[in-house]
Parts: structure tokens; sequence; C-alpha cells
């Protein structure tokens, strides 16, 4: 089955940003990588940000998208570490870039909305919409994030254990969410 363009043009920005770890990234770099015009690229996306929210979320929704429904499980937060981790060229060019707000607005939403799931999942028919618990979710949606981002840059933590820190605070913040 061939691959979607949308697909492929965000795979070879994944690759660019991996040979281009310190240079400027640009459309023009990325339709060139793809051998498609500037034209294509703009009908699939606005920009290269567009381009990392796309794959970002194709990615977590594909992987996540039976395993969510269980709620917060420790497998749960694993594949969703793997999904950044495979991401982190991307991530990392786009947090280096003058646009570095785009892409952690990026991460803190996928994390926000996954989170927001994983409590449905636990609690259903609970009203999640309650100032505390958009407090909450906020909180750990920037502290997964920041954490995350903090083990690419220095810490390279092993994934699994990275997923069992963060499963740890995500299930001790539950009893603070929920009551």
């Amino acid at each position: 089955m061939q691959k979607s363009m949308k697909l492929q043009i965000a795979e070879q920005l994944n690759e660019l940003a991996k040979e281009k770890r310190n240079d400027k990234l640009t459309v023009t770099d990325l339709v060139e990588k793809c051998k498609i015009s500037r034209q294509t690229f703009y009908y699939h996306f606005r920009d290269i940000p567009d381009v990392i929210d796309w794959y970002i979320n194709k990615d977590i929704d594909d992987k996540l998208r039976l395993s969510i429904d269980e709620g917060l499980k420790i497998g749960t937060v694993r594949t969703f570490v793997d999904v950044l981790m495979n991401c982190e060229p991307i991530i990392q060019y786009g947090m280096a870039t003058s646009r570095m707000w785009r892409v952690d607005d990026i991460l803190v939403a996928t994390l926000r909305r996954v989170l927001k799931k994983l409590l449905q999942a636990e609690n259903p028919g609970r009203d999640l919409n309650t100032p505390e618990t958009k407090l909450h979710l906020d909180f750990s949606a920037y502290g997964v994030s920041g954490a995350i981002y903090q083990n690419m840059l220095t810490v390279k933590q092993d994934p699994d254990l990275l997923a069992k820190e963060i499963y740890a605070i995500l299930t001790s913040m539950r009893s603070i969410q929920l009551n």
C-alpha cells in the first residue's frame, strides 16, 4: 500500500531534521528531498510546524487508538514516550527554531488531549470540564511535556524508566484530579 503524501512529507521532514540538526530547514529543502512541488507541499500543510503537529498527532492516534480506552496504564504511557522519541528529530529541530513556542504548544495540546481521553476512559460519565480538572490537565500536560523534552536534550534516560516515572507521577496526581 502506498503511503499518503502527507506521511511521506512528514517522514522526510523527520529525516531532514536528523541530517540538518543545527541548520535552518526550509520548505525548499523539504520539497527537494520529497521531489515534490511547493504547491504540493502547501496543498497538504501551511508550514513546517504544521507538518510537525500532524506527524506527532497521527503517530499518537495510530499507536494509542486501542490502548487509550483502557485508561491510564504503563503500556499506554510507554507507547506515548515511544511516539515522541520517534519524533525526536523534528521536535528538537522545532524547539531550536524561532517558532519553538508552536512546537511546545503542539506537545502540550497533544498531551492534554491524550490525558483527557485517559481520564474519560477511567471515569465514564464524569464531567471533565470543571475548572479544577482543566487546571490539573494543563499542569500534567506541561509537566510531562517538559520532562520528555528535557530527556531528549540532556538525560537520554531509558524509555522504559522514563515511562515508569511519568506513569508514577500521573497516577499520584490522579487522586488530586478526581477528588
